[in-house]
């Protein structure tokens, strides 16, 4: 499996074509035709997570909660818990700490004394 295959099957049902995943890990320096090897220290992971990510909250179909026909109307659970507990899965799946602390549902009391 290449990493445009693996990338294409971490986003079922997306918008992006095969051109724009191309290019978006080409922009991280990652080939797309490269055979993919998950591992937490594949040097690409952080990367290719963040990609994932990105598409995600690039797509607005994602994050549907309901739709109506009368007046054809959408709602989206962006905002929402389900959508923000499925980056933060993402996140721990990927193994890397700063996409964890990034995209962490826990709520918590953090240093930030350093911004004085």
């Amino acid at each position: 499996m290449t990493n445009l295959e693996a990338l294409k099957s971490m986003l079922p049902g997306t918008n992006a074509s095969d051109t724009q995943l191309s290019n978006a890990l080409a922009l991280r320096s990652i080939d797309p035709s490269a055979d993919w090897q998950y591992s937490i220290t594949n040097p690409i992971n952080c990367d290719f997570y963040q990609i994932v990510i990105t598409q995600l909250q690039a797509d607005r179909n994602i994050g549907i909660k309901s739709e109506s026909e009368g007046g054809y109307s959408k709602t989206y659970d962006v905002d929402g818990n389900a959508f923000n507990q499925m980056l933060a899965n993402i996140a721990a799946d990927s193994g890397c700490q700063k996409l964890i602390d990034r995209y962490s549902t826990k709520r918590g009391v953090r240093d930030k004394t350093y911004k004085w």
